[in-house]
């Protein structure tokens, strides 16, 4: 038999989903450069330079470059 399904909400929102899972800290890493840059007028900007987009670059490869010397022993 078919189960009894939650209909969403009429105003068009939904219940945020939670995931069930945690990312490792290269992927967070990742994801605030680029959740940053959805929202940075500079880094749209091919002409601007962004100072916090490129502190988090770095904090991206410094942990990137952690992971492999980890992987590689």
């Amino acid at each position: 038999m078919d189960e009894r399904k939650e209909r969403a909400p009429r105003d068009g929102t939904r219940a945020p989903l939670v995931a069930a899972v945690s990312l490792t800290p290269v992927q967070e890493a990742y994801g605030r450069i680029t959740a940053h840059a959805l929202r940075c007028d500079d880094c749209r900007d091919v002409d601007q330079h962004c100072d916090v987009a490129e502190q988090l670059w770095l904090t991206y490869q410094a942990l990137t470059d952690g992971a492999f010397r980890r992987l590689e022993g």
